[in-house]
């Protein structure tokens, strides 16, 4: 199967509803990206919402809060302790208040990486076609349209951190059993697990980003040799330039590219460590016997 036919079939795959034949229009693939972003608006709207609905009650807890302090610095024992009922009993909803906020915004961020894969793959299939095309520039606008959404929706997720936590330190103690420093290693090793997966996803972001880099920087090199030479005239020469990322409030890609990597390269050092230590406790463990 070629590039453009599994790209096609992906898509095509992806905008079927369940149970759904054969039969799919030629316009599948953006029902699907709008079906996506639909899906993005609602989600980002019900975490502005839950945002507002926390942060008014934040504000009554730390108003009744600030009060409540007043009150006992005051020597009022009265109004502190009616206070302090009112915080007990906003607190139950200022909890659940807060872990909706959370879960919304979770739900946020899912479906705008969604949409950021679903849009990403749609270009890549825009420009198989107009790579193969003689008059690409019917495939521009739509191209345009999906860059500045991609930008759009990018510029508004959260930026994920580039750091990585401190390691909790985990040691020996002249004390621990050989069942307790098995135990440690079990620590230490799930520790390792969750850096293989972080590291899975950092390989998978930087390949997505790299393949993005390419395909906007061929696809400048084309509009570039387009405007000189004219649509059916085959450039020469080395054309090549280096491409300008232009997503708002983002750093240009090649830097997000590079603290990926610099990133990934922190969680393998970090994995590389860990395994040493998780074996250095098994040894402990076994010669503790």
């Amino acid at each position: 199967m070629t590039r453009v036919g599994a790209l096609v079939g992906l898509l095509l795959a992806a905008a079927a509803p369940a149970g759904a034949g054969a039969q799919v229009t030629a316009s599948s693939p953006d029902e699907y990206v709008q079906l996506l972003r639909d899906g993005y608006d609602e989600a980002k709207k019900r975490y502005e919402l839950a945002t507002l609905e926390v942060e008014r009650l934040r504000k009554a807890w730390n108003q009744s809060l600030e009060e409540h302090t007043a009150a006992r610095r005051a020597g009022d024992e009265d109004r502190a302790r009616e206070l302090l009922a009112e915080l007990q009993e906003r607190s139950p909803e200022k909890n659940r208040a807060e872990n909706a906020w959370r879960t919304k915004q979770e739900d946020w961020i899912v479906a705008g990486k969604a949409l950021v894969g679903a849009v990403d793959a749609r270009l890549d299939l825009l420009w198989h076609l107009m790579e193969r095309s003689v008059g690409a520039t019917e495939y521009e606008g739509r191209y345009g349209d999906l860059v500045e959404l991609l930008e759009e929706v990018e510029a508004e997720l959260p930026e994920e951190p580039l750091e990585l936590e401190p390691m909790p330190e985990v040691t020996i103690r002249s004390e621990d059993t050989p069942r307790e420093i098995e135990f440690k290693a079990r620590v230490i090793e799930n520790r390792v697990a969750f850096y293989e997966e972080l590291r899975k996803q950092l390989d998978r972001d930087i390949a997505s980003l790299t393949n993005r880099q390419r395909r906007e920087h061929n696809r400048r090199d084309s509009r570039r040799a387009r405007n000189r030479f004219g649509d059916d005239a085959a450039p020469t020469g080395d054309q090549r330039y280096n491409p300008v990322d232009a997503v708002a409030n983002r750093e240009p890609i090649e830097v997000r590219i590079e603290e990926k990597k610099a990133l990934r390269g922190e969680v393998v050092n970090r994995m590389e460590e860990l395994k040493r230590k998780a074996q250095l406790f098994r040894q402990e463990a076994g010669g503790a016997r």
